[in-house]
């Protein structure tokens, strides 16, 4: 589910082994801190998740990168794609599904409750 433009993974400065969470509902995306794990994040140049340009990173280590990500994420499933500094391009395949929130249907007030006549 992981792979690089690089012709051997010994040679890419960039891995990707996987995100946390993976799986999160749409309306919790905002709130939520994801954690990337690999090698040599911290040649980081860019990272997308799908067509998003991530532009939150809290943190930033060589084996660790934290970031945040807006709402507005469509259920789904997301690939994630990153930069280095020479060019190289990393993806982790099918690495964030974000699920559709259920609307909760709201319970009847007692004003709105009809009662069938009695005839």
């Amino acid at each position: 589910r992981r792979f690089t433009t690089t012709l051997s993974e010994e040679n890419c400065l960039v891995t990707f082994s996987n995100v946390t969470p993976s799986e999160v509902a749409d309306a919790d995306i905002p709130k939520t801190n994801f954690q990337l794990y690999g090698t040599g994040l911290d040649l980081l140049v860019t990272l997308h998740v799908g067509g998003y340009a991530v532009t939150d990173l809290t943190m930033q280590t060589a084996s660790r990168v934290t970031f945040r990500l807006p709402s507005g994420f469509a259920a789904g499933t997301y690939t994630l794609r990153a930069n280095n500094e020479n060019g190289e391009r990393t993806y982790l395949l099918d690495a964030l599904h974000v699920l559709q929130t259920q609307q909760q249907q709201q319970a009847p007030s007692a004003s709105s409750t009809q009662y069938p006549s009695v005839q």
